[in-house]
Order: structure tokens, then sequence, then C-alpha cells
């Protein structure tokens, strides 16, 4: 089965998402538009490990490519290995940032 991108322009955000053959969502990702970036890619544990995080931000960067979008960016935790190697390997560069929540 070929897998195919959906992509769904929503307020503010378009949403990138992959089905699986009944179109259950199996990979999301949304790029928020305000400040250009990746948000909550996220692959069903059945699925990892088989290029469809790949997918989805390779289909990001032709959007991005598409509509004049400089840049794009993403917050991942440091113990998110997993999602830290994909950027990695897809090309992005790691920026160290630190913060302080105020109470």
């Amino acid at each position: 089965m070929e897998y195919k991108v959906k992509v769904t322009d929503m307020f503010n955000s378009i949403l990138f998402s992959i089905g699986d053959e009944k179109q259950r969502p199996i990979a999301i990702a949304i790029l928020h538009m305000k400040n250009h970036q990746i948000g909550d890619l996220i692959v069903d544990s059945k699925y990892r490990n088989k290029g469809f995080g790949s997918k989805l931000l390779k289909e990001i960067e032709n959007y991005a490519e598409n509509h004049n979008i400089p840049y794009l960016t993403s917050v991942t935790h440091k113990d998110n290995i997993a999602a830290r190697e994909l950027f990695k390997k897809m090309g992005y560069k790691e920026w160290i940032k630190v913060e302080k929540w105020l109470e």
C-alpha cells in the first residue's frame, strides 16, 4: 500500500497526516504558521522506524518551500532521542534553549 500525506489547512496551522488503509491516523505533525514551528510530530508505535516521520518532515519541507517559508523549527525534549535523531537525520541542527518557569 502506498501511504500518502494528507494536508489540512487549519486556522494558523497546517495539519499533515498519514492514514492506514482504513484512513485511521498512523502519523501526524502540525506546522504552526506564526512561528514556523513543527509541533506534535507523532507516529503510532506500530508504525515507527518505517519512514513515516521522515515522510511527514519531507512533506512539511516541501510545503514550506512552496509557501516561501524561510525556516522551520521544532522544540524537542532532550530525552526524546528518537525525535532528535530523526531531525538530525533530516538535516536539522540542534540549538540549546535554556528556560526557567516562574511561579
